[in-house]
């Protein structure tokens, strides 16, 4: 099975086997229509100790990133552009990718010359990480990333995040007071499918949205803070998961 966005690193032969490379991923959605693609950060950092140089040997070094099932297996085939760089002590490497909800049927049958890349089935899927010639220790999230996998026509659910505008005085003198202005919620990627929503919030400050699944920056503004010409904000990005409320505060700081 492929469903793969990839890139190749290569390791110097002076590498400690005691500490690697540390991988975090990032996906726009949680839902994705089968045939298509669904955006995806991945973060590289290089926790050995040593340089990592990418590109001596693309065909032997790699990661590759899947979406694995039960019934259909993540099969890396380990194929990608050529490359070349080098990531220094300490760094790290933000990459943008496309897993595809695809897959190749014959991808473990090496008599196979078939590798048209077919619609996955509908249903539930675990993003997978595969590594080859990293340094020992390279880790992975502790959990991987749920993806419901649907047809092109079928309905997709929503997640809701509830939340409260608030203002933090200078002065702290009790609760933060509620703020009324608009709150708008970005996806994080960008995405011609999925708009920007904004809402109006009274004056009791609390909201309530229901979003497509995925990663929401929530701001805020308000006419009774600078005048509505400064941007608050809920300070980290919202993950909106179907069937389930995601709470955050909006607060504009006074100085």
């Amino acid at each position: 099975m492929l469903a793969v966005a990839t890139v190749f690193v290569a390791t110097p032969a002076t590498a400690s086997p005691d500490l690697g490379v540390s991988v975090s991923l990032s996906l726009s959605a949680t839902t994705v229509v089968t045939g298509s693609t669904l955006h995806a950060t991945l973060v590289i950092t290089n926790d050995s100790g040593h340089p990592v140089y990418y590109g001596k040997n693309c065909r032997d070094n790699g990661v590759e990133v899947g979406l694995s099932s039960k019934s259909e297996p993540f099969t890396p085939l380990w194929t990608g552009p050529s490359c070349a760089g080098k990531l220094l002590v300490d760094t790290r490497r933000v990459l943008s990718l496309s897993i595809p909800a695809t897959y190749v049927p014959c991808s473990g049958n090496r008599k196979c010359l078939d590798l048209r890349a077919t619609p996955l089935p509908t249903g539930v899927y675990n993003t997978q990480i595969a590594f080859r010639g990293f340094p020992v220790g390279t880790g992975t999230p502790s959990e991987p990333v749920i993806v419901t996998v649907v047809k092109a026509n079928s309905p997709r659910r929503t997640g809701t995040i509830v939340g409260r505008f608030l203002l933090s005085p200078a002065i702290v003198v009790g609760p933060d007071p509620p703020l009324s202005g608009t709150i708008t919620f970005t996806p994080e990627h960008a995405n011609t499918s999925v708009k920007a929503v904004v809402m109006k919030v009274g004056k009791t400050g609390s909201f309530e949205a229901h979003l497509l699944p995925g990663t929401w920056e929530v701001t805020g503004e308000s006419p009774n803070y600078q005048g509505g010409s400064a941007r608050c904000s809920a300070g980290t990005a919202s993950v909106v998961r179907s069937d389930e409320i995601t709470k955050v505060a909006v607060v504009c700081i006074e100085i």
